[in-house]
């Protein structure tokens, strides 16, 4: 799955936030702090993502630079997050920054989120880097 998507912020300096979707997951919940005979299994649905951060302190079709975004650091507590489909915009597509090169200091080559595969030598293989810088397509 190559799937990034776009939120609303609630920041003043840019109105988006945005995301890689790393999973989508559906679950049963109950809410046990109510006696047993009042609980009521609710299904809800979640996205697991990994956080872009703005690079570029501003943007704009003036100065022809669109928005560069570079993921979170796997350290940062807000690297990873859960989210609820509803409150997603829409799709975004994100350009890689080829010119920056990759990293692989953003997040350990073995992690379990990294899903993006590659083709080499006639066989699938995931990544074990990023690209160091992204753009938003506009």
């Amino acid at each position: 799955m190559h799937t990034d998507i776009m939120m609303l912020s609630g920041n003043y300096n840019h109105p988006y936030l945005y995301g890689h979707i790393v999973g989508v997951y559906h679950a049963t919940i109950m809410d046990v702090s109510v006696p047993l005979w009042e609980c009521k299994a609710v299904n809800a649905d979640f996205l697991y993502i990994r956080w872009y951060k703005l690079v570029t302190p501003s943007w704009s079709w003036s100065d022809k630079q669109l928005p560069k975004l570079q993921f979170v650091d796997s350290t940062d507590p807000d690297a990873f997050g859960f989210v609820d489909p509803a409150d997603v915009i829409r799709g975004v597509h994100i350009i890689l920054a080829f010119n920056d090169g990759a990293t692989d200091e953003l997040l350990p080559s073995d992690s379990v989120v990294r899903v993006m595969e590659v083709y080499v030598n006639k066989e699938w293989q995931v990544e074990t880097s990023d690209w160091c810088y992204y753009y938003v397509n506009m």
